[in-house]
């Protein structure tokens, strides 16, 4: 059986509210990767675990954080498992440099290579994650960073550095010459009226759940702004769908205004390969309409 993210599932099974505000308007998720604290629900009866990043079926120990901490010494500590970190900790760890890379995904890639864990990394980053694991680097997946500080006690003055991360209830204290913060990006979203109901979400988000699981297949989708990004997000909808499923319809946004280009996306190097991917996703997707933003999203309970 295929692992798959809680909020994954629950997008799969019709359940695109996962829990109400304060003022009790309808929240799901926004941007699927761990950052907007969106999609946060009581799991396993531990609250404001966050559903895009909770595998399905996991179950979170009632530990004592004192009862379950780990130390680790390094030169290096890089954190955040992506492109960036990845090479980091590989040409630390061939240098000949004790490296330990920290990420709070299930498996390394990032938000670039993201994937199932046990399932088969994009190709596009086997080469990397075949050297990594030839590197002798320590991966720890699955831990989130939380604190850091300069190092006041340890075993040996040239710890400078000390990160705190936690992971089911254990707190792992790392002690490193050393960082590396490859901690990546995050969409940017400019609120607009209905941008939060269930059912809006950016577009890296889209793909983060596709990734993760999440079956948009046959389903419509409102793509609103341009670039590569957004190009590649538009795909996932036209897919044929399966046939026990209806067609619904699915916005997703990034909240900016459409634009001809991007303007970090067309550099005098690069033009052309972009240029021919942009017109190859073209001719596969839906029509495009310039020279419009959103304004507004409605509905009582998600997106219409």
């Amino acid at each position: 059986m295929r692992e798959l993210t809680v909020a994954a599932a629950l997008e799969n099974a019709g359940r695109s509210i996962l829990r109400r505000s304060v003022s009790g308007e309808p929240r799901g998720v926004l941007c699927a990767m761990g950052v907007c604290f969106e999609c946060r629900m009581d799991i396993g009866g531990v609250p404001h675990r966050r559903a895009c990043m909770e595998m399905e079926g996991s179950r979170r120990p009632a530990v004592d954080p004192r009862d379950q901490v780990h130390e680790v010494e390094c030169d290096v500590a890089v954190v955040g498992a992506g492109p960036a970190g990845i090479a980091a900790a590989c040409r630390a760890a061939e240098a000949g440099a004790r490296t330990v890379l920290l990420d709070e995904n299930p498996a390394p890639g990032g938000q670039i290579h993201r994937h199932l864990p046990g399932q088969p990394a994009p190709e596009g980053a086997r080469a990397w994650l075949e050297r990594l694991a030839a590197s002798g680097a320590e991966l720890r997946s699955g831990w989130s960073v939380v604190d850091a500080d300069a190092a006041a006690e340890s075993s040996s003055p040239r710890f400078r550095f000390r990160l705190f991360a936690e992971d089911d209830g254990a707190l792992l204290s790392v002690r490193a010459s050393r960082v590396v913060l490859a901690t990546g990006a995050r969409e940017l979203f400019l609120p607009f009226p209905g941008w939060t109901l269930p059912g809006v979400m950016g577009a890296g988000g889209a793909q983060a759940m596709a990734k993760m699981g999440a079956d948009f297949r046959g389903r419509s989708a409102v793509v609103a702004g341009s670039g590569p990004l957004l190009l590649r997000s538009r795909p996932i909808s036209r897919r044929p769908a399966p046939k026990s499923r209806s067609s619904r319809n699915r916005r997703v946004s990034s909240g900016s205004r459409a634009s001809p280009r991007s303007s970090r996306s067309f550099r005098a190097s690069s033009w052309r390969p972009r240029v021919i991917g942009a017109v190859s996703f073209r001719r596969r997707t839906a029509p495009a309409h310039g020279s419009r933003r959103p304004t507004a999203e409605s509905g009582s309970k998600r997106s219409r």
